[in-house]
This record gives structure tokens, sequence and C-alpha cells, in this order.
């Protein structure tokens, strides 16, 4: 089923906001409850109920009306002319008065271009964890250390055994090696024969090494 898209009044926001304000947690970060996810997330709910609308839903007009406040400050500051605020921006610039200072002082923390600056606004607001950064941190940390081993292991001298040289042997065609063969056994058909007065067994382990002897060099 659809999640249906709730539609929010001013006398809702009105609500929103005054509850909003009652909980520093959820917008200071210098409250001690603002590093803490639990007692966060217990704020939202809170105000969840007391409105009756899903609590994510909260949250995420929450962060729009803030993120509003803050485009409002950046665009307009003190004494400078331009065009009227309508209602709507009239009624924000009044309400959220309680997040002056804190949108301040996160819009100088950074010198990234102005329109990243609008974008993390939103985001970086009190429903991310600041201990998160901080795991994050140990894990890339970690990771360059390893990747610094690594990187001396390269540097250390390898020592690899000597192998003995092997003899280049001459290449010969198939005609070749079937030539030698040939020559081989009619050599060693003569000197069989030759050896035949010798006692047989003496003469075919002869025969028989160093037919093995030669076939190996061919």
């Amino acid at each position: 089923m659809a999640h249906l898209k709730v539609r929010w009044s001013s006398e809702m926001e009105e609500q929103l906001v005054a509850l909003w304000q009652q909980r520093e947690c959820l917008y200071n970060v210098s409250c001690k409850a603002y590093h803490n996810r639990n007692d966060r997330e217990r704020s939202w709910a809170e105000i969840a109920t007391a409105i009756d609308i899903p609590v994510e839903e909260v949250k995420t007009r929450a962060t729009t009306l803030r993120t509003q406040y803050g485009k409002l400050l950046k665009a307009r500051p003190s004494g400078s002319g331009g065009k009227p605020l309508t209602s709507k921006q009239k009624w924000i610039n009044r309400s959220l008065m309680f997040l002056r200072k804190h949108v301040i002082q996160r819009a100088t923390e950074s010198t990234l271009p102005q329109s990243t600056k609008d974008a993390l606004a939103a985001e970086r607001d009190p429903f991310s964890d600041p201990d998160d950064d901080v795991s994050q941190m140990s894990e890339e940390t970690s990771v360059e250390e390893q990747s610094s081993l690594h990187n001396d292991d390269d540097f250390s001298p390898s020592v690899s055994p000597a192998r003995p040289a092997k003899k280049q042997k001459k290449s010969q065609s198939p005609d070749d090696i079937e030539m030698e063969k040939l020559k081989l056994l009619q050599q060693m058909a003569a000197a069989f024969q030759n050896g035949r007065n010798r006692p047989s067994a003496f003469s075919d382990s002869n025969f028989g090494a160093q037919v093995a002897e030669e076939l190996r060099l061919i």
C-alpha cells in the first residue's frame, strides 16, 4: 500500500516548531544530549506522537524548514534591500529564530562553495550521528596504515635462489631427429653383435643403458 504524503497545515507547522524549539538536543550541538542518538530519536518520536504524524515525515519537514531558514539568512543580510519576503518566508524567519546562531555557526565552519553548503545544511542536521565520522576516519586511517606497510615491503630487497644455467640445445627438425635415432640403432646393433661373446647379463644391461642414454641426449 503506497504511503500517502502528509499535507502540512500552518497549525501543524507551528506545533512542530514549538515542540522542536523545546528540545535542544535536536539542534544545539553544544547540548550533551545532541551527541546521543537515542535521545534525539526519542525526541523526534515525542514530536511525531504529539502531532500524530509519522516520525520520518516530521524529520523531513523540520529539515526543509531549517534549510529554507538558512537560505533566507544568506540571501538577506541585515540592512540589505531586495525582493520583499512572502508571508511564508516571514513566518519562517520569525518562528525559526532559535536556530539562527546554530545555522550561522555551521555556515562558517566550511570553506566549500555556497551551493555545497546549502545542500549539506539539510543532510548534516540532527539526523546524523556525530560518532559516525569518527568511525569512518578510523577505518580510513587503518586502510592507509595497511597500504603504507605494503609499500614498505616493495622497497625491501628480494633474494631469489640462483638457478643453474640450462644447456641450450640446438634445435633440430623432425627429420634430423629420426636420422639420429636410425644411426644410433645401427650403432647399437653393431655393438650388440660385437659383444655377443660376453656374458649375456652384462651385455644386455650395458646395451640397454647405452640405448637409454643415447635416446635421452637426442
